[in-house]
């Protein structure tokens, strides 16, 4: 599979700059007309059957329960969307980042991606394979700190990222050969990298995505051509220790003629997103705009956009 690799970067403008954008429409898929929507949507665009029907289940499940979720400064819904000018607009009228959601815990962002499109995803690892390995999952500690723990194989990643009573409440939502698959893509996805010596910002992200390509070789990752798999990472320059990446976000994008659609859950609490727009500056806009919050200020921030036709890795700066 040939390679390709373009780093971009651009700016936020700042103190009176605007930018324009085109008009973009978000959907927390709480009405029964904007999930069938996307659900017809999704298998339009080749996602399988039990994939989506299971997709529509842990969404009618997370909105069993209520939500803290303010739109007080949200326009009139339609048909389950709303409509904003831009993503600072929508950002503006957010009384907080998704992520800090309250609601009981269900599906985070990786395990969302895999329920929707695992089934189109290919890789050689085995939940009990260790020649893969090894594996560096992300453990949250004392004072919400995460850090790294080395792993064998991706049964032993998976156990330690998902607590014992998770496992045992979600292991109906993969069925079958899913469960399998569920496991060794979250070890896969949801991992500490560590980046060279000679890393600095400036060769960040291009080191970061020759130890991405190294890892899906090591793991025969094969990426659906039709959707791209979105991966965020969080880059720690450390001159005393390593310097490091931790995947922090996963989601789906698509493109729909002349649209895109990129399908997330920005954590365990958070609701369940459809963002449509245009220009793929509002997805950078959007994800720096969510995930700023969780970040020390002077880590950088990558997004991966993986497919068979080439893995492109861009940096969202501030």
């Amino acid at each position: 599979m040939r390679k390709v690799i373009f780093i971009l970067s651009f700016l936020i403008l700042q103190a009176g700059k605007s930018l324009e954008a085109a008009s973009i429409k978000i959907s927390f898929l709480d009405n029964k007309g904007a999930i069938q929507q996307t659900a017809d949507f999704l298998l339009s665009r080749g996602c399988d059957q039990n994939s989506v029907n299971s997709f529509t289940r842990v969404v009618d499940w997370y909105n069993s329960s209520p939500t803290d979720l303010d739109f007080g400064k949200f326009p009139k819904r339609e048909s389950g969307f709303y409509s904003f000018e831009s993503v600072p607009t929508l950002l503006a009228a957010l009384s907080r980042p998704l992520i800090y959601t309250h609601h009981p815990n269900e599906l985070n962002c990786f395990e969302t991606v895999i329920l929707v499109a695992g089934s189109l995803i290919k890789t050689k690892l085995q939940p009990d394979d260790v020649s893969a390995g090894p594996f560096l999952p992300p453990i949250t500690v004392t004072n919400n700190v995460v850090t790294a723990k080395a792993a064998a194989t991706p049964r032993d990643a998976f156990t330690l990222i998902n607590p014992p009573w998770w496992i045992d409440a979600s292991k109906n939502i993969f069925n079958g050969p899913m469960q399998d698959k569920r496991i060794c893509l979250t070890a896969a996805f949801d991992s500490f990298y560590i980046l060279p010596g000679f890393t600095t910002k400036e060769n960040a992200g291009n080191e970061l995505l020759k130890l991405l390509q190294s890892s899906w070789k090591r793991e025969g990752m094969e990426f659906p051509k039709n959707i791209k798999v979105v991966i965020c990472y969080d880059v720690t320059m450390d001159d005393q220790n390593f310097s490091r990446a931790v995947s922090s976000h996963a989601g789906l994008l698509f493109q729909d003629d002349e649209q895109y659609v990129f399908i997330e859950k920005l954590g365990d609490c958070a609701p369940y997103v459809r963002f449509d727009f245009k220009d793929k500056n509002d997805l950078f806009l959007w994800l720096r705009g969510e995930l700023d919050p969780t970040m020390n200020k002077d880590d950088l921030l990558f997004v991966s956009f993986n497919d068979n036709e080439g893995n492109v890795i861009n940096e969202i700066s501030r």
